[in-house]
């Protein structure tokens, strides 16, 4: 009877895989941090541009409704 060792590779997980390329491990890497950071990035970009046109929006209508309330002089 001969002793059997389980091999742990650079996949994770037990078995005689190959590791992987460095090209995917960049991809492993780095997709998920960047991706959040692009998430993140556009989410603020369109919830400033949103609150901008809601500011501007009510601006103009107070500027409306003032200007329909006063008296021409």
């Amino acid at each position: 009877m001969h002793q059997t060792y389980a091999r742990w590779d650079a996949n994770g997980g037990a078995g005689g895989r190959a590791p992987p390329s460095p090209h995917t491990m960049i991809y492993r890497r780095w997709a998920r941090p960047v991706g959040r950071m692009l998430a993140v990035c556009m989410g603020s970009y369109y919830a400033l541009c949103f609150g901008w046109e809601w500011l501007e929006r009510s601006e103009r209508a107070q500027a409306a409704s003032g200007a329909a309330a006063r008296p021409a002089a």
